[in-house]
């Protein structure tokens, strides 16, 4: 996983809100990744990686060492504001799926202001 330098993560602009901020803070960085990692879409949850564990020592290394630490606590806000649910699998890692999950057919409004 790690290596990739640009990559296409299709976060939508309606994250860039307020409320968001308010709800997720600095989470917004493992959101972030958790999107990046989503992999299909299954009774309405965003799959990520394919349904396996990570182990958050992987997910620091994807992010060239963002903290253990720091990805805990996030992870505790994320589920907490229920935008993630997770499945905890001892040295194997965490299973996530995202509750507010990406599809394809997510475009947002069909007229857009040009910058």
């Amino acid at each position: 996983m790690n290596g990739q330098k640009h990559y296409w993560v299709g976060l939508k602009g309606g994250l860039i809100d307020a409320k968001h901020y308010r709800k997720m803070g600095d989470a917004i960085w493992l959101f972030a990744w958790i999107v990046w990692r989503q992999t299909a879409v299954k009774d309405g949850e965003g799959i990520v990686n394919h349904g396996h564990a990570v182990t958050l020592e992987r997910i620091s290394q994807d992010t060239n060492g963002l903290p253990v630490r720091s990805i805990r606590r996030w992870m505790a806000r994320l589920k907490r504001e229920g935008y993630i649910r997770t499945e905890y699998h001892g040295l194997h890692g965490t299973t996530f799926w995202i509750l507010k999950r990406k599809t394809r057919r997510d475009r947002g409004p069909k007229s857009r202001a040009r910058l």
